[in-house]
């Protein structure tokens, strides 16, 4: 259910997932299996040759990337990519563009859960009504379906970003420009949900230099994939240091004239207890006998 069909990809799906409970422990031990099924369902396992490891190493390095150059954190970005993913990679939008919009969201502190919704919605819409959404915005009509179509998606949407922050639009104005482009019934849907599609977008686009930003770094963390395995080095590092240090306090402690004092009272007071537990012992089998 997850992508594994053969012992490789067992073994490979297991190093990964280690890796990932010791590099980011907060995410616990679902994580794993969570994101696998999402790169299974975004395409991102058959773009990379359905090798399990090398995939949940790209996903994993572009989480820590993003968490490590934003305020955002590793949760809700796994779970707003959990809830865009797919639906995203229909709209040519790759799941590392996907986290950069998550990580994007919950570093400006926005509802992570409202947003996912509502984008996961939005999303396809735009694509269903490029033509009307490319004239509502200005551009000729076929602008948005051709990125769209190439593959694109992500093209596509930030060029109505810019659009609404080039027109200083508040959420409002947002979802009556989208009105135009064919959306009210979804839009409507959406307000009815508490999800608003307006906030969103005008929120997004207040902040679409950001939002890029993010994207750079979730695309070359994705390439490079790299960012897991110096988190995982990092963190068995640290574990290592503190276990040294813990080791070498004891060794002070224990060697040193306090510790043999105290290590000798304990001794002591062990003595006499079990001494008074064996006069009780033989007492209790006298009166017996």
């Amino acid at each position: 259910s997850v992508g594994l069909k053969s012992q490789q990809d067992i073994q490979g799906f297991t190093e990964a997932a280690n890796q990932l409970m010791v590099a980011l422990p907060e995410m616990g031990n679902e994580s794993a299996r969570t994101l696998i099924k999402i790169a299974t369902a975004t395409g991102d396992l058959e773009k990379n040759n359905n090798d399990v490891r090398e995939t949940l190493e790209k996903v994993d390095s572009t989480i820590i990337a993003l968490r490590a150059n934003s305020a955002s954190a590793a949760g809700p970005i796994t779970d707003f990519v959990s809830r865009v993913g797919a639906v995203g990679a229909q709209a040519g939008i790759s799941i590392d563009q996907i986290a950069a919009l998550g990580s994007t969201i919950d570093a400006l502190g926005g509802r992570v859960e409202m947003s996912a919704t509502a984008l996961s919605r939005m999303i396809p819409a735009i694509k269903n009504n490029a033509f009307a959404v490319s004239k509502a915005i200005g551009v000729t009509p076929d602008t948005l379906r051709s990125l769209f179509d190439a593959g694109r998606g992500m093209e596509a949407i930030l060029m109505i970003f810019q659009h609404i922050k080039d027109s200083g639009m508040d959420a409002d104005s947002v979802e009556k420009m989208l009105g135009m482009g064919g959306m009210q019934e979804v839009m409507k849907e959406l307000n009815q949900m508490g999800a608003r599609a307006g906030i969103v977008f005008a929120g997004l686009s207040q902040n679409v230099d950001e939002l890029r930003r993010q994207l750079g770094i979730a695309s070359q963390a994705y390439e490079e994939n790299m960012a897991i395995e110096r988190e995982f080095q990092k963190m068995n590092e640290t574990t290592a240091a503190k276990w040294q240090r813990l080791k070498n306090q004891f060794e002070e402690f224990f060697v040193g004239d306090t510790g043999q004092r105290w290590l000798g009272s304990i001794i002591d007071g062990l003595r006499k207890i079990v001494d008074l537990l064996t006069g009780k012992v033989t007492g209790a089998w006298h009166l017996l006998t």
